[in-house]
């Protein structure tokens, strides 16, 4: 389809989406990834803002996530942090949570304890409230955590801050969808929602970028333009030949199963020129008595990957579809499905 058959009433939106991981730390390279991808994005539209300060949820229209990829996406989309808010929020988890003796110890109990002392922290370090509904009713940007249903754990379940045409979502607190996003069935149990429970998606949705972009249709149910998908993950990906990943068949048992989730989404688009981008640093866990050393080897590793050739075009590319829009997808609900309309 050319230019010219552009459907008029079509709106054109950016989405984001992170990896969820089994290494809590590992996930703070994505929030030090997008950090760098901000920072451009105000160099080129002359925003002057340190990236610390930038909020997602100006640069993007729907943010979603996995694990600690929904709390991500839960600060970004709902409670409209800053990247640098995020990350000290991460880090509270990490001291208070995932770095004490009870989560070594799986201790439900006081892990729970710990964690809703922690949430309360965060809060009062930012001055928002988390007691109140996660679904809003003119959201500034959509958010999703994606989580399975305890009796039904081959399906994603989506809880969205927006309401959608899709199956509908339980009415839950800002609260319970970070818990849910974080709840991984050894130190944080299921939790109750309504009479169902959820836990997070992670060990069977790591990667949330395709059934994001099946819910697109509901999510914008009139159709939307899509004109760049961030995808930042976690890990040790084979290199890829392009500034967008084109689908590899080659040793696939070496690859996580966000990155062949990624290579089997980019495999459908690959024609579309720099539409879809993955962002993911090579890392190995950080061997450091101390977190503060853990932080500064994660950083460390993670800018090499950002200062390599491949991630600095990548990073110029989404910047590009970022600001410029060169490439559109254009995502039309049908009936009970989802079409794709390509063009350039």
């Amino acid at each position: 389809m050319s230019s010219t058959d552009e459907p008029k009433d079509l709106k054109a939106i950016t989405a984001l989406t992170f990896d969820g991981s089994s290494n809590s730390l590992d996930c703070l390279s994505e929030l030090y990834i997008l950090q760098e991808a901000a920072a451009r994005w105000a160099f080129d539209t002359e925003k002057d803002i340190e990236a610390d300060e930038i909020r997602p949820s100006d640069m993007f229209d729907i943010i979603a996530g996995t694990g600690i990829g929904g709390f991500y996406a839960i600060l970004f989309a709902r409670l409209n942090c800053t990247i640098g808010q995020a990350i000290q929020a991460h880090q509270i988890l990490e001291e208070r949570l995932f770095a004490s003796e009870a989560w070594s110890l799986k201790d439900r109990i006081v892990c729970m304890e710990v964690l809703e002392a922690a949430l309360d922290e965060i809060m009062g370090e930012f001055g928002g409230a988390l007691d109140i509904p996660f679904k809003e009713s003119k959201p500034r940007t959509k958010g999703i955590s994606f989580v399975v249903n305890d009796s039904s754990v081959d399906t994603c379940r989506l809880l969205r801050n927006y309401r959608s045409r899709g199956s509908p979502s339980p009415p839950c607190s800002i609260r319970q969808v970070i818990k849910t996003s974080l709840s991984n069935g050894d130190q944080i149990p299921a939790v109750k929602i309504q009479e169902e429970y959820f836990s997070s998606a992670l060990d069977r949705f790591t990667n949330p970028t395709q059934i994001l972009m099946n819910e697109l249709g509901n999510a914008f149910p009139k159709g939307t333009m899509v004109t760049c998908v961030v995808n930042i993950g976690t890990g040790t990906p084979l290199p890829q030949p392009s500034n967008y990943i084109v689908g590899s068949s080659q040793l696939p048992a070496l690859l996580q199963p966000s990155q062949l989730v990624a290579n089997e989404f980019a495999s459908l688009c690959h024609e579309l020129g720099p539409f879809f981008f993955r962002l993911v640093a090579a890392l190995t866990s950080p061997r450091a008595r101390s977190l503060d050393k853990a932080y500064s080897q994660l950083k460390g590793m993670t800018m090499t990957y950002l200062n390599s050739q491949e991630a600095i075009t990548r990073l110029d590319g989404l910047v590009g579809a970022l600001v410029k829009q060169p490439n559109v997808v254009s995502v039309q609900r049908l009936g009970k499905g989802t079409r794709f309309l390509f063009w350039l």
